[in-house]
C-alpha cells in the first residue's frame, strides 16, 4: 500500500451581482413644519433630514431609502400617505408657496392594516435620497400628505420618524474564498 502526502486546497468563487451592503444611516428630522392648509383638507407636513453622514463615492450607491413613522390617532378606516419633493428652499413663512414635485411614493393603510400594524407608514425615498446625494444643494426636503388624520398628528409622528438609508458597493463583485 502506498501513501501519498500532500496538501489539499479547495477554491470556490462566489459571484454576487448588483450591490453588497456597506452601511446604514438612520437620520432624524433636521427641520419640520406644518404646511398651510388648502381646499383639499389633507394634512401636510414638510420635513428635511440631514444626510451629511452618508459616506458615498468610491463605488458606493444608495440601495434602499425610506421614511418611516407611526401615526398614533389614525382613523380605523385607514388612510393614504404621499411623499412629494420640495423643489426650492423654504422656511415656515414661505412653505405654502414653495414649489413641489408630483408625488413620488404612496403608502395605503386599509382598515385591516390599521388593525394589524397600527399607523405604521413606510414611504420609499430612494430616488429622492439618490438625487439629494448627487446634488446636495438641491436637497430641500419633502412634503408628506395624508388623509384621515390631523395635521398636528402627522407633524408629531414625523418629528419622531426616521430616514433609513442603506448603501453599498455598485457593480458586480467577485469574492474568492480559499479554504485549506
Amino acid at each position: 500500500m502506498t501513501k501519498h502526502a500532500g496538501l489539499v486546497i479547495f477554491v470556490c468563487t462566489l459571484w454576487t451581482p448588483s450591490v453588497a451592503v456597506a452601511d446604514i444611516l438612520e437620520g432624524r428630522p433636521a427641520q419640520i413644519a406644518t404646511v398651510p392648509g388648502d381646499e383639499s383638507g389633507a394634512a401636510e407636513t414638510a420635513v428635511t433630514f440631514d444626510m451629511s453622514g452618508l459616506r458615498l463615492g468610491l463605488g458606493l450607491e444608495v440601495t434602499e431609502a425610506f421614511i418611516e413613522f407611526t401615526v398614533e390617532d389614525l382613523s380605523a378606516d385607514g388612510g393614504t400617505f404621499q411623499l412629494s419633493e420640495i423643489l426650492n428652499s423654504w422656511d415656515e413663512r414661505s412653505l405654502g408657496s414653495a414649489g413641489r414635485g408630483a408625488p413620488s411614493a404612496e403608502w395605503d393603510l386599509a382598515p385591516l392594516d390599521v388593525e394589524r400594524i397600527g399607523g405604521l407608514v413606510k414611504l420609499d425615498a430612494k430616488s429622492l435620497v439618490s438625487k439629494g446625494v448627487k446634488d446636495p444643494n438641491k436637497n430641500f426636503g419633502v412634503v408628506i400628505g395624508a388623509n384621515n388624520t390631523t395635521t398636528n398628528s402627522l407633524t408629531k409622528a414625523l418629528s419622531q420618524g426616521r430616514l433609513v438609508v442603506r448603501y453599498g458597493f455598485s457593480g458586480d463583485r467577485e469574492v474568492k474564498v480559499t479554504i485549506d
